[in-house]
């Protein structure tokens, strides 16, 4: 069902809605994982996490650094678990990172950011280059329980954050991970359940494309990725753009989390940008893609429903990831289940305001937006480019409240 309240306007012809709309040498104490309350005692080459403030003792396990950092950490005292690069661990055990907690991996000492104008770096995506830049890979396990139902690997509570380093540079693609990085890979059918913060700016990875592994967002839940732009000039053509009502990027898209994300309710994606500023140097933003309207996100709820879900999909985890090839091959899947509205969102990049209610948004051909269940209000201006589609599925209402640009 559409219910149309304003106009198409169309560039040439349109058959069909659903083709278009859519650690040094210090000398350390190892600890291990309590396990029939025995204590494993490894030696240096086996210690793989730490607690800050407590750098002398490496604890063999992930699971163990994080067992004690839950147990000591308060409001008033919160607790980091740093894992140490180069070692390759692998998290084989229920886990969790649990409230004034962070579980941190850095791609060198305690560093998870950084800018960078090292001309080293690639010019793309660093995963291109992996023996380079990989700086940790880190395996997440599929667990299972007696019934032989998976159970989430990795559970982050509410008040509880990962960090995945990477490395970014403004050059392009605008926004990706060019430097050393670290990923974590997971397994078929892995599952993390996350009720806190993952802040993602290496990558989070399946062991092979589209293998069924699931980021379960819920209602308390975020996670921050770079937004990534292909077409990105400079800041001397924002002025330009804004006086002739033309967003100024084409091209966007989110490519370095693979696994199936599923947003409950109020979950938030928050995309961070990173861009070239020409005289006016790098410029950094960010903005919500899922979320509330409170965070002025682009998509939102139309009700308060933790039950409303969105499942987001990048199809082609592994395809597309060199420059030359990025605006035809990246493709992004995302299903809404419930009420929810297209809007808005803004970047506030040093003092120029892009908030997309002011343009046509464009949806390039990476995106196919398919409405399953409930109803979808697109209520802001949008454009969609050749090859982007808006499908409505059966029982589904499609409510159009505001102009559609359609390239055919």
């Amino acid at each position: 069902m559409f219910n149309n309240k304003n106009k198409f306007i169309l560039l040439l012809s349109v058959s069909a809605i659903t083709s278009s709309i859519l650690v040094g040498s210090a000398v350390y104490t190892i600890k291990g994982t309590s396990i029939e309350g025995k204590v494993e005692i490894g030696n240096n080459e086996t210690g793989v996490a730490y607690i800050q403030g407590e750098e002398d003792t490496l604890y063999t396990t992930i699971e163990g650094a994080l067992a004690v950092a839950n147990s000591l950490a308060s409001s008033n005292s919160p607790k980091t678990v740093y894992v140490v690069p180069g070692t390759n661990p692998t998290i084989s055990t229920q886990c969790y990172v649990g409230n004034n907690v962070t579980l941190t991996f850095p791609y060198e000492g305690t560093t998870y950011e950084t800018a960078s104008d090292d001309s080293g770096d690639l010019p793309g995506f660093a995963d291109n280059n992996p023996e380079t830049y990989r700086k940790n890979s880190v395996l997440v396990k599929t667990l299972y329980n007696d019934n032989n139902e998976v159970i989430p690997t990795i559970t982050i509570d509410e008040g509880g954050k990962i960090n995945v380093g990477g490395r970014r540079r403004s050059i392009s693609p605008q926004g990706c991970t060019s430097g050393n990085y670290v990923e974590l890979v997971l397994e078929e059918n892995a599952r993390i359940d996350n009720y806190g913060d993952i802040y993602c700016m290496g990558y989070i990875k399946e062991d092979a494309d589209n293998n069924g592994s699931i980021i379960n967002i819920f209602n308390t839940g975020n996670i921050t990725q770079p937004l990534v732009v292909y077409d990105w000039s400079a800041t001397r053509y924002i002025s330009a753009g804004i006086t002739a009502k033309v967003f100024p990027f084409n091209y966007f898209d989110f490519p370095q989390v693979s696994p199936t994300l599923v947003f409950y309710g109020n979950a938030s994606l928050e995309a961070s940008a990173w861009m070239y500023g020409d005289s006016a140097g790098d410029m950094f933003a960010s903005a919500y893609i899922l979320g509330s309207e409170t965070n002025s996100a682009l998509i939102t709820q139309n009700s308060n429903d933790s039950n409303n879900k969105i499942i987001w999909k990048n199809i082609d985890t592994n395809a597309g990831t060199s420059i030359s090839t990025s605006k035809t091959s990246h493709k992004i899947s995302i299903q809404t289940y419930g009420n929810y509205s297209l809007k808005y969102f803004e970047l506030n990049v040093k003092g120029y305001e892009i908030n997309s209610q002011d343009y046509f948004l464009p949806f390039s051909n990476f995106f196919t937006i398919e409405i399953q269940e409930g109803t979808f209000n697109i209520d802001e201006d949008v454009k969609l480019m050749p090859g982007a589609k808006v499908i409505n599925h059966k029982g589904a209402t499609i409510n159009i409240n505001a102009d559609i640009f359609i390239h055919n």
